[in-house]
């Protein structure tokens, strides 16, 4: 028996994964948790549709006041607004009856429509006057003008249509054609069926020119611009022609302009220049086929017995089987919500990645199901925002899907999936959707590493080595001093010709040298660390010296490459043991490798461990930027085209995260779109002495604001005469919401005199990023290191 399962509450998971926090819990006056009602918004761009994620605490129902006269009781809605200010107000209560509200300003700003008829050449191409200078060439195939809604359009039945004659309607008056001019041709169309046409101009009232293109209509309205070349006239009279032959139907036309203009070049496209359809096949995936399981894919050899068309009749959409660029590719017109199905399913056992492509033509948003028979009935879901005219890859974790918010439960561990559901988000929202390319696979990762360390760049007379090829290291050193937590295994291995320490399940290890390594006149500590998977890590330095004393430094590594720890001993923080902070100029005798987390281990390889002295013997920075509540942050600017954006940002001072005088706090408002609008700010450090300078290093703090975990950073920087650097994603050296992460940026051949430094963040430059981003920055420094 086939399974029918309803579409659920909207969850909005943004492809850049947002993550929220839990609060603790407030106790009221009678001791029971307080209601605390609250909410995100996120704008589909120039569409009107807003997103909203309830993120509210102990409460059970819900009741949204949209501020234009509707209400819901969803978790989360979508909801389509008109042009407008509003409030929406949220009041989110419990079983108790205590009761919160939340109130956050919405502002829609949808573009100007196209005017409804460009009158250009034509008289008449928006029918509103209700006249009828149209006329049929064949057959008994009678248009009409009709009106609805106080709209008037051309409305032809196609009766008895015969392929060796075509239906061709003229639908201008006569207009005069001038040699050698190009003229573009707009129009909306649609049709009970998804139906070919012609379009083009006829010459006194002769059939079409030549490269006359053909556009493909569907029960969506769709407007066509299309360009006419120059080349397939001479100057005579001629007329607008459609030629609707092919099947019988009904076809719908309005709105029709003849300009002159364009580059003359054919083009069928819908939406003022979105493509209606792909012409350029997605992706060819690439994971070895022995860790595939298909459902869809020319790639793969696919699962049998799936039915493409198994339920969900919403919209009236229709499939077919197409071919685009050679490769095969399913097409659903008119989709609001489908879903395939397989009766003995796709045994994920094992399987770690759900993964397809899906193009469409307009933004929408877009959430595909993942359900299983197996009982009770399960199902989690993936959401994203397709940007329209492009194919989208959606490549997910499986353990990252979340939990339908309907009535099935959370997905049991590998499990069978037996329906996956393709859902068009939105009131009221259709769209042609093409898929190709859906399989589950098992993600293959590198249990070690296949490239050295970058190689060590610091003066070696500035140097005191424990362990690196770059230099010669001090002698005894034990490498398995200590710390037998996880039962680690050490071993001395090579990768790619470099020396490299390895320590296999290790939780927590330590190495010592009696003797010690003396840092009188070093500056900084730095060791290269290669982990497979995402860890948290803590490097502790202790020494011996009465009392004995300990310092720690603490990142996040991004797995699958190598990450430098580089910190100031200065900046290192005083372990939360018994041991008090290290004395000036001390004495090191134990290095801590800890990998941190409750019973979490990992193999990790070691390499560069060493201490310097930046600048070469205590130069003073070029550039050292502590915030304070001392410190002006006037110096900053808004810079780029942040400045046109309508949603602000903001930069202030913020005493109270993170580091102990105080940071600057980044925040943006509010979503930014992969248009390439950012959130910039800006500020250019004058007057730098470069004389004698070559190298140079940039050190700065960085650290997400809850409730993010990730989120699209950019980081640009110059120095006057030495060139932009660019880091188009800090995020990925390991910044998260919870501990703060040094970002280094190294400067070679550096020639100016007196000239600036200059320094630029962006948030979600490039890509989309949700609601109330913020990023926290301190200790910005420019060293020379050479």
């Amino acid at each position: 028996m086939r399974q029918l399962l309803n579409k659920a509450g909207i969850f909005s998971l943004i492809i850049l994964a947002i993550s929220f926090l839990g609060c603790e819990d407030d106790d009221d006056a009678n001791g029971l948790p307080e209601v605390v009602a609250a909410f995100i918004q996120t704008q589909i761009e120039n569409t009107g549709v807003v997103s909203f994620t309830n993120i509210s605490e102990n409460a059970d129902s819900f009741m949204w006041d949209f501020g234009d006269g509707t209400t819901s009781t969803e978790i989360n809605p979508v909801k389509t607004f008109a042009d407008g200010a509003f409030t929406v107000t949220l009041t989110a209560s419990n079983a108790a009856g205590a009761s919160s509200t939340f109130s956050d300003d919405l502002t829609i700003d949808l573009p100007d429509p196209p005017p409804p008829f460009d009158s250009g050449l034509l008289a008449n191409g928006d029918f509103e006057d209700g006249a009828t200078p149209w006329f049929t060439n064949f057959g008994d195939n009678i248009p009409e003008i009709r009106e609805e809604g106080g709209n008037s359009f051309f409305f032809a039945n196609v009766e008895t249509p015969d392929p060796m004659q075509p239906f061709v309607v003229n639908l201008s008056q006569v207009v005069e054609i001038t040699q050698g001019t190009n003229y573009i041709l707009t129009f909306n169309a649609s049709s009970d069926r998804e139906r070919t046409i012609l379009a083009g101009i006829g010459l006194n009232e002769a059939p079409f020119s030549s490269s006359s293109p053909e556009v493909t209509l569907t029960a969506t309205t769709q407007t066509f611009t299309l360009q006419l070349a120059a080349s397939d006239f001479g100057s005579a009279n001629g007329r607008v022609l459609f030629d609707l032959a092919g099947a019988a139907g009904t076809v719908v036309l309005d709105n029709i302009s003849l300009v002159e203009g364009g580059d003359g070049s054919d083009s069928d496209t819908g939406g003022g220049g979105t493509a209606t359809e792909p012409t350029e096949a997605a992706t060819t995936p690439t994971q070895d086929a022995a860790n595939v399981i298909s459902v869809f894919s020319n790639a793969y050899t696919d699962v049998a017995g799936t039915n493409t068309r198994a339920f969900g009749n919403d919209g009236g959409a229709v499939f077919s089987a197409v071919q685009v660029a050679g490769d095969d590719v399913w097409r659903y017109d008119n989709t609001d919500f489908v879903g395939i199905q397989n009766d003995t399913g796709f045994d994920l056992t094992g399987i770690t990645n759900f993964s397809m492509d899906i193009w469409v033509a307009e933004d929408v948003s877009f959430r595909a199901g993942l359900i299983s028979f197996t009982t009770p009935t399960s199902r989690e879901d993936v959401e994203v925002n397709l940007t329209g005219g492009q194919w989208t890859t959606i490549d997910v974790a499986i353990t990252d899907l979340v939990q339908s918010l309907g009535a099935e439960g959370p997905l049991p561990d590998d499990p069978t999936i037996n329906q996956i559901i393709f859902d068009v988000l939105g009131v009221d929202v259709t769209a042609n959707i093409f898929v190709d390319n859906v399989f589950f696979y098992t993600e293959v990762v590198a249990t070690e590493p296949t490239v050295a360390a970058p190689t060590p760049t610091q003066d070696a007379a500035n140097v005191t080595s424990v362990f690196s090829n770059a230099y010669t290291d001090a002698a005894g050193t034990n490498t398995r001093a200590f710390g037998n937590d996880g039962g680690a295994v050490f071993s001395a291995v090579q990768v790619a010709g470099d020396d490299v320490w390895r320590y296999n399940n290790t939780d927590f290890v330590g190495i010592q040298n009696d003797t010690g390594f003396d840092l009188t006149g070093r500056t900084n500590f730095s060791m290269d660390i290669w982990v497979a998977e995402n860890n948290s890590f803590r490097a502790g330095l202790i020494s011996f010296t009465t009392p004995t004393s300990r310092e720690d430094v603490e990142v996040n590594l991004t797995g699958g490459q190598w990450t430098t720890i580089d910190v100031a001993i200065s900046d290192l923080v005083p372990s939360a043991g018994s041991e008090g902070p290290l004395p000036d100029d001390p004495t090191i005798n134990q290095i801590i490798f800890d990998v941190l987390g409750v019973d979490v281990t990992a193999d990790i390889f070691v390499d560069n461990v060493f201490f310097y002295t930046a600048g070469g013997g205590g130069s003073s920075a070029l550039v050292d930027e502590t915030f304070d509540a001392a410190t002006s942050i006037d110096s900053w600017i808004r810079a780029g085209d942040a400045d046109t954006f309508s949603a602000e940002a903001t930069l202030t001072f913020n005493a109270a995260e993170g580091n102990p005088d105080g940071t600057i706090e980044l925040a943006g408002a509010n979503t930014v779109t992969s248009a390439g609008r950012a959130y910039i700010f800006q500020n250019i450090f004058g007057g730098i002495d470069f004389s004698g300078v070559t190298d140079a290093r940039l050190t700065f703090d960085a650290r997400l604001g809850a409730p993010l975990t990730a989120a699209a950073i950019q980081l640009q920087t110059e120095i006057e005469g030495q060139g932009t650097v660019n880091t188009n994603d800090i995020q990925n050296q390991g910044i998260n919401e919870s501990t703060w992460t040094t970002i280094t940026v190294d400067y070679t051949g550096i020639s100016a005199g007196t000239g600036f430094f200059r320094f630029n963040v962006n948030i979600a430059a490039g890509a989309v990023v949700g609601a109330g981003t913020t990023l926290y920055i301190d200790n910005i420094r420019l060293e020379q290191t050479n």
